[in-house]
C-alpha cells in the first residue's frame, strides 16, 4: 500500500538539510516496521475460555487501532511505541483497588488521549462478522452437500486460520482504509482456499449471507456480485502483501538503532546560561552546537546564548 506524501509548509521547501542529517532519522517505512512489531505482540496471547474469545480479541483489536490512530499524527521519536508492548490482562476490580492514582491525573490524561485520537473512539472490528460467518458455516456443515467437506476439525481449523489472518491485518495499516467486513471475508476466503472445494464453499457462504440480513455489502439496491466481491477481497490481499514486502526491506536492527539515538523523550531541552557583560546586561555567546527538542542542530556565530546539557530525565513530554 502506497503511503501518501504529506503536504509540507511552503516555508520549509526553502530549507536545505544535508542528506547525512536526514539519514540519522528513521524513515516512514522504518517507523511502521517498528510499530508493527510491537502491535503484533498484542495478539500473541489467546484466552482458553471460549466464551471470552470474541471480547478478548476485540479488545486487542481496539488497542491496536487506537495505537495506530495515535501515530497517524505523531512519531515514535516523540512517544515510545514499546509502551504498547507492556500489555498484560488485568482484572479491573483488582487494578482499581491496588493503584493509588488521583482522579484528576487520570481525567487529564484521558482528555489528552482523546484529543490525540481526534475523539474518534468508535471502532468496528471484523470479529462480529467472523462470528456470523462461523454460524453460517456451521449451518452449512449440517447440510448433506457440505457435510463431508466441513467436518468439525475443518471448521476449527478455518476459525484458527481466519483468526490468525485478522490478527495479522491488525498489526498493519490496512484496516485503517479497509472496511471490517471485507477483512473478515478476506480472512475466510483465504482460509477456505486451502480446501479442495473451498471456492464452492465460499460461493455458498456468500449466497447464504445475502439471503440472511443483507450482511454482504450492497451497491444501491443490489448486492455486490460474487466476482466483484472476490476482486475487492484480493485487493485486501495485495495490500497486506505489500505491507509485508515493505517490512521485509527494512533493516530492523538499523531502524532500532536510529530510533534509540534520535528519540526525543530521552533528550533534554538545554537551558541557557546567561553571562553578565561589562554594562551589566545578560548576554552570552554560543559555544558549540545547540541541540533542540525538534531533533535539529542549530549553530550561529551571532547567537547570544550558551547552553549546557542537563542529566537525563524520566519525565515524558505532554501530548
Amino acid at each position: 500500500m502506497e503511503h501518501p506524501t504529506p503536504d509540507l509548509n511552503p516555508a520549509l521547501a526553502t530549507v536545505s538539510v544535508p542528506q547525512e542529517e536526514i539519514d540519522k532519522y528513521p524513515t516512514l517505512e522504518e517507523e511502521w516496521a517498528l510499530l508493527s512489531s510491537y502491535l503484533s505482540k498484542l495478539f500473541d496471547s489467546y484466552p482458553d475460555h471460549p466464551d471470552k474469545c470474541i471480547n478478548y480479541r476485540s479488545i486487542q483489536y481496539y488497542a491496536a487501532t487506537y495505537v495506530k490512530r495515535f501515530y497517524l499524527t505523531r512519531s515514535i521519536l516523540q512517544y515510545d511505541p514499546k509502551l504498547a508492548d507492556n500489555y498484560k490482562p488485568l482484572d479491573a476490580g483488582v487494578l482499581a483497588n491496588d493503584m493509588d492514582v488521583k482522579k484528576e491525573a487520570i481525567i487529564e490524561m484521558e482528555q489528552k488521549l482523546l484529543f490525540a485520537l481526534k475523539y474518534q473512539m468508535v471502532i468496528h472490528t471484523p470479529y462480529r462478522m467472523s462470528r456470523i460467518i462461523d454460524a453460517v458455516l456451521l449451518d452449512m456443515a449440517r447440510s448433506e452437500s457440505f457435510k463431508s467437506i466441513l467436518a468439525e476439525d475443518v471448521l476449527h481449523q478455518l476459525q484458527t486460520t481466519a483468526d490468525s489472518l485478522i490478527s495479522t491485518v491488525g498489526s498493519t495499516d490496512v484496516d485503517l482504509v479497509i472496511d471490517p467486513y471485507y477483512i473478515a471475508l478476506y480472512a475466510y476466503y483465504n482460509a477456505l482456499k486451502q480446501l479442495n472445494d473451498g471456492t464452492a464453499v465460499f460461493a455458498e457462504l456468500v449466497e447464504r449471507l445475502c439471503q440472511g440480513n443483507g450482511i454482504v455489502p450492497i451497491t444501491g439496491n443490489d448486492f455486490v456480485p460474487l466476482e466483484t466481491l472476490v476482486k475487492r477481497i484480493e485487493q485486501v490481499t495485495v495490500a497486506v502483501n505489500d505491507f509485508k514486502l515493505m517490512l521485509s526491506k527494512v533493516d530492523t536492527k538499523a531502524a532500532k538503532k536510529k530510533w534509540r539515538h534520535m528519540r526525543e523523550y530521552d533528550r533534554v531541552l538545554p537551558k541557557p546560561i546567561h553571562k553578565k557583560t561589562d554594562d551589566g546586561s545578560s548576554l552570552a555567546h554560543s559555544q558549540g552546537i545547540v541541540e533542540s527538542i525538534g531533533g535539529q542542530s542549530n549553530q550561529s556565530e551571532s547567537s547570544f546564548v550558551t547552553y549546557k546539557q542537563e542529566p537525563p530525565s524520566d519525565k515524558r513530554p505532554s501530548l
